[in-house]
């Protein structure tokens, strides 16, 4: 029986994938931030293993991360003790630098310090003008990889607005009670099985105690604070804490950056015993940990509740990482039971201190009356966020413990949700009462707001690469016009036959010694224009190609200029000096006359890759001369 219940939310869950994927819609971040990763947030996302394991490199080779290694103490590269793999090789072992822009290695001195000597991968996430090589002190060259912020799944934090009912409240609605239970369960163990997914990997990269490890202090952090506990759990590791438990409370504390003030006397009476007692063990560390401890910006304190306030919260963390072993046996006793969420909940309403079991932060009064480290709102959402996903990325079938977990708090985000897809629906409310239902009804937005915006995206991004296409249209003309002026000539050409394979073309415009016919055609050296290189060598688009490549049947020699869509441009000159160019378009059909009157002119195949000879105003092709 038990069998046939988890085979049939595996269907459930396989239905909804289906749905999602046949609406042709891409999963993107619910309420995406209006912001730039910092690079710290990069850092952590990247040694999370969150952009993955497999990259193609600036050069085309294929780089797989053996290793993730550990955060640097010292002067040098962001993680040592890495490996990788280069197209499949040995494992190379070193140390791995992330910068936001790749020449961030020449300005910030990387080539020349012999502390990144040991340098194996230099990983970067916007790639200046011109093309950049890394290179060490030795004159070695160190692969490159080009990160995107935008394939994160989600992201640290993001200002939530609320919404009013809209055009998407529109498929849950009308639907019986039964039917919109069964729909948010579907979505509900998507979701779940999408987080289990995430967990698996960062098990496979960091073990399984760090990752749990990594995860619990996440969620410790809250929305607020999740970027500073990932760094912290991932700066010190629950085997260096479990090595030195007598000072892991104060490490912890120290790398936080809340003991950087000196004078005891900021503290209250009934604090300065217990802040000198984490000095006094946190001094010795601290010299090797410098490079380790947060900066104050990094913290956001002001909207935070008492309760949650991260001094607390990190203190839990101590607690807990001193509690493991017995941490991982509450876990065992839970998957082994019949109420696992009661039995979590119990471990973590236990956990004791001294200290922050009356205390706020550190510069508050003490409290007359004891409150709990992790309360139940946060034991519950650790439950749902990482324990379960957890406890399913280990084969355990806990599906009914999590469909009956109860929602303790709503926020923002969820009362988003359930403002788009009920609007003021008397029923509204019981959709959320479980945290299972809750998560459906965030999934199911993510797919419907999608499906929305994707139109217009899709239109806007067809936009863009059509003014694009225009620019380098206009470009072309001017740099052939620009020849003709120069050199009396004009470059390559016989007669009026369009250049459909222009490498040859671009490799005397763009003035590169050593091409055929190259440099011989432009003996003074001019670059006349100066495409940037394509970011995909394998899949060409926007800019120089730089491999030879075949793609959809289309030879794409190194050197070719491409357009926005993927094909060569084409181009036409006046090679018979008559001032007249045939039009590749048939005449009055939106591109002009049969014949042109000027020296040159260049046209894209546009999206469809198709030359629309017979009507130019049905086709999406963009011309040069209009």
């Amino acid at each position: 029986m038990r069998y046939n219940s988890q085979r049939l939310r595996m269907l459930l869950a396989e239905r909804y994938a289906q749905i999602r994927d046949s609406a042709r819609v891409r999963e993107r971040t619910l309420f995406p931030p209006q912001r730039i990763p910092s690079e710290l947030e990069l850092q952590a996302r990247w040694f999370a293993g969150d952009f993955g394991k497999h990259f193609d490199a600036t050069t085309g080779d294929k780089i797989d991360i053996v290793q993730f290694g550990t955060w640097n103490r010292e002067a040098g590269p962001d993680f040592r003790d890495t490996a990788i793999r280069v197209n499949g090789s040995e494992p190379i072992r070193g140390c791995i630098e992330l910068d936001v822009i790749d020449r961030s290695w020449e300005t910030h001195g990387h080539a020349t310090n012999p502390a990144f000597e040991e340098t194996v991968l230099h990983v970067f996430v916007e790639k200046s003008d011109r093309e950049f090589f890394t290179r060490t002190k030795s004159n070695r060259n160190v692969p490159q990889v080009c990160i995107d912020p935008t394939v994160l799944p989600d992201a640290f934090s993001a200002n939530i607005p609320l919404a009013r009912p809209g055009r998407c409240q529109s498929p849950l609605k009308d639907l019986p009670d039964e039917r919109v239970h069964s729909v948010l369960d579907a979505a509900a163990q998507f979701r779940l099985q999408q987080k289990a997914a995430r967990i698996c990997r960062k098990i496979d990269n960091q073990g399984r105690d760090e990752a749990l490890f990594q995860e619990v202090a996440a969620a410790l952090g809250y929305k607020e604070n999740e970027l500073p506990f990932t760094l912290i759990a991932q700066r010190l590791s629950l085997r260096l804490l479990r090595e030195k438990t007598a000072d892991s409370e104060a490490m912890l504390f120290g790398v936080a950056g809340f003991l950087e003030a000196p004078d005891l006397g900021v503290f209250k009476r009934s604090t300065r015993e217990y802040v000198r007692k984490l000095w006094d063990r946190w001094w010795p560390h601290r010299d090797e940990a410098q490079r380790l401890i947060l900066p104050a910006k990094i913290w956001r304190l002001s909207g935070t509740r008492p309760l949650n306030h991260p001094q607390r919260r990190l203190a839990a963390l101590s607690i807990l990482a001193r509690e493991w072993p017995a941490f991982r046996r509450c876990l065992s006793k839970a998957v082994a039971g019949d109420t696992p969420a009661t039995t979590v909940a119990n471990f973590f309403g236990g956990l004791d201190h001294p200290f922050w079991k009356f205390h706020y932060t550190l510069t508050a009064e003490a409290s007359p009356k004891a409150m709990a480290l992790i309360g139940e709102s946060r034991a519950a959402e650790i439950l749902a966020n990482v324990l379960f996903p957890f406890w399913l990325a280990e084969d355990a079938d806990l599906w009914p413990a999590y469909a009956k977990l109860s929602a303790q708090l709503s926020n923002r985000r969820l009362e988003t949700a359930a403002t788009r897809l009920f609007g003021g629906d008397p029923r509204r409310r019981a959709f959320i009462r479980t945290v299972a239902h809750q998560q459906g009804l965030l999934q199911i937005l993510i797919i419907i707001l999608a499906g929305l915006l994707f139109p217009a995206l899709r239109g806007a991004q067809e936009q863009a690469r059509r003014t694009q296409a225009k620019n380098d249209l206009t470009q072309i003309v001017t740099a052939v016009n620009a020849y003709y002026t120069e050199y009396g000539k004009y470059p390559l050409v016989a007669d009026d036959t369009p250049i459909t394979i222009n490498n040859l073309l671009f490799d005397i415009l763009r003035n590169m010694t050593g091409a055929t016919p190259g440099n011989a055609s432009n003996l003074r050296g001019i670059v006349f224009i100066a495409p940037p290189d394509v970011k995909d060598r394998n899949l060409p688009k926007s800019g120089i190609a730089t491999l030879t490549v075949t793609v959809n049947g289309v030879s794409i020699p190194i050197g070719s200029f491409v357009d926005p869509w993927g094909t060569p441009y084409r181009v036409a000159i006046d090679g018979t000096y008559d001032n007249q160019i045939t039009n590749p378009y048939t005449a009055d059909t939106g591109a002009g006359s049969a014949t042109l009157t000027t020296g040159a002119i260049a046209w894209s195949l546009g999206a469809d890759g198709v030359q629309g000879t017979t009507n130019f105003r049905v086709s999406d092709d963009a011309i040069s001369w209009q």
